[in-house]
């Protein structure tokens, strides 16, 4: 089956293919915050609405429905892109952009959609015959969440996660390991580590004869440079490599609305740190593509952690960014002394009507990249 034989059911949902339409997609979410318990953060997507989802893979979908006047009421994206799934390479999915308007007309027909494309996914052919799709939730989105629990969509709670914003660091950090760029390594050693530390890790990379995800990431991240990712090494070899990035070229945080203790926080740091107010972009570079040596100690982790951020905080400041954003998972928490940060919470969940996939996945933290939600 291919989308245009599903569609035959859902005629009132397009999918978006032309610049004109692309243009309506991202002035629809223009005018639509993500909205949590006090906060409303509002994502600026230029110069168009595809250009991000291009950062995740060559395969993206944005399926919307409009009103009789061709105004945009409703909208979702699917990116599709291998990964490894129990040693195995194969495709999965990424659900987001999740924006409904006019909920008395599209609510349930909405619904409705998503339960059947979700049924079909396996069996759609530009969907690669991916059988996980995933997504993230903003953990104060008290509304999405109830909803969720209603869902017979089926969601199906798999990690839940922190978006740790790194601010300052007040105490030095020693360095243990050896530091190196990507630039003074040849690129196959950086994919020979990647290749081992993602053979076990659910969703993890995919490093092979035919694809690689380094490579693809070098080439599509705009502005991913290999002098901004970094190897951590002792005299076994690379111990820890991650990069430090920022999608705000493509896709910028604009903060509507704080919650009254943020607010109270930011205006004590204030003195000392440069903050977002109201109105204003979130700057945020985002510590992405970590990956540790497999049986590297908690202990030696912790250090290599502490120096990655340090080198980050540096860019940071350099750069003009408010933080250091980097995503610590529930079973793995950092020793974030000595930083000062903000967390929020987040959970990933699985989307699937018919079964509860969590269970063929290990609890090892998964290939998951927060700078791409």
């Amino acid at each position: 089956m291919d989308l245009a034989q599903f569609f035959l059911k859902y005629p009132e949902v397009s999918l978006a293919n032309s610049v004109e339409v692309d243009e309506k997609v991202r002035t629809f979410f223009h005018q639509a915050p993500m909205t949590g318990k006090g906060m409303q953060l509002l994502y600026w997507r230029e110069p168009s609405f595809k250009a991000f989802l291009d950062c995740h893979s060559d395969r993206s979908f944005v399926f919307y429905v409009e009103s009789t006047q061709g105004q945009i009421e409703g909208a979702g994206t699917i990116v599709i892109r291998p990964a490894m799934v129990n040693g195995k390479r194969e495709m999965v999915g990424y659900l987001g952009d999740l924006r409904v308007d006019n909920i008395r007309r599209w609510g349930r027909y909405w619904r409705d959609f998503y339960l059947d494309l979700m049924k079909a996914a396996p069996h759609i052919e530009e969907f690669g015959g991916a059988r996980f799709f995933y997504t993230a939730i903003l953990h104060q989105n008290t509304k999405a969440r109830k909803a969720l629990g209603e869902s017979k969509i089926g969601y199906h709670s798999f990690h839940q996660y922190q978006m740790v914003n790194v601010l300052r660091q007040w105490a030095p950090v020693k360095s243990k390991f050896a530091i190196k760029t990507w630039d003074d390594l040849p690129l196959a050693q950086i994919e020979d580590f990647y290749r081992t530390a993602n053979l076990g890790k659910p969703l993890g990379w995919v490093v092979d004869e035919t694809y690689s995800e380094v490579q693809w990431r070098l080439k599509n991240w705009h502005g991913f440079k290999k002098s901004d990712a970094f190897v951590l090494s002792d005299k076994s070899g690379i111990v820890i490599s991650a990069a430090f990035w920022s999608p705000s070229p493509l896709k910028k945080i604009i903060v509507k609305q704080l919650p009254r203790e943020q607010k109270i926080l930011l205006n004590l740091l204030g003195a000392v740190q440069r903050m977002p107010r109201e109105g204003e972009e979130l700057r945020c570079l985002y510590l992405t593509s970590l990956d540790r040596r497999p049986g590297l100690s908690e202990k030696d982790w912790q250090h290599g952690m502490r120096q990655l951020v340090k080198i980050g905080l540096e860019l940071a400041r350099e750069r003009g960014f408010h933080c250091l954003s980097l995503a610590e998972f529930g079973e793995e928490q950092f020793s974030l002394w000595p930083f000062i940060a903000l967390k929020t919470k987040l959970e990933l969940y699985f989307v699937d009507p018919i079964n509860n996939p969590s269970s063929e996945f290990s609890r090892a933290i998964p290939g998951f990249e927060m700078g791409l939600v």
